[in-house]
């Protein structure tokens, strides 16, 4: 029979702030994921399109990373309407972010101030990415009347710097509107 290790020492932190910590005498454990480290750094977005009516084809949200050596990690993108449409998620290049409303990044850490150095854009114009029919097409959603719909990314989708993002209504759609997560690495 195989001999047990009995006792375990831990050296380091014992103030509870940590990963791993002894509390009561037992082994806490508390792992993080790569969005919870950028929310407590201050490096963790969300942009978000203000509702509104959007015509077939149109780019609901573009966003560019603006960085020059960090790359944005996107968690998700959340889509709504109010009326059944299909979504689609692209990349582009060469991309002039335009449209209606400029978006300011909104910093996850209302403990910090700064903006996140990108542009973006409700209704988007600077991209011709619907005329060739989606050619960088990265994923489609399909959106039930008055129903939203979450593509979870787990920071997988990666945009390098000067590297675009948009999502565009397929369909006619009233009452869309966009959120996207992410951080910046």
């Amino acid at each position: 029979m195989a001999d047990f290790v009995d006792s375990l020492q831990i050296i380091g932190n014992t103030s509870g702030g940590g990963l791993v910590n002894v509390e009561d005498g037992y082994l806490m454990i508390r792992p993080t994921s790569r969005l919870q480290d950028a929310v407590a750094r201050g490096d963790a977005y969300c942009w978000a399109c203000v509702t509104q009516d959007f015509d077939a084809a149109d780019t609901m949200i573009g966003l560019q990373n603006d960085e020059t050596t960090r790359s944005l990690y996107i968690e998700k993108i959340l889509v709504g309407s109010a009326t059944t449409t299909q979504a689609i998620v692209f990349g582009a290049s060469g991309v002039t972010v335009a449209g209606d409303n400029t978006i300011a990044g909104v910093n996850l850490n209302r403990n910090y101030s700064r903006l996140p150095n990108t542009s973006c854009a409700d209704d988007e114009t600077g991209n011709a990415e619907a005329a060739t029919s989606w050619t960088k097409k990265i994923a489609g959603l399909r959106i039930l009347a008055g129903q939203t719909a979450e593509l979870d990314f787990g920071g997988k989708l990666v945009l390098g710097p000067g590297q675009f993002v948009g999502v565009d209504a397929v369909s006619d759609i009233t009452a869309g509107n966009v959120t996207i997560w992410g951080w910046f690495e």
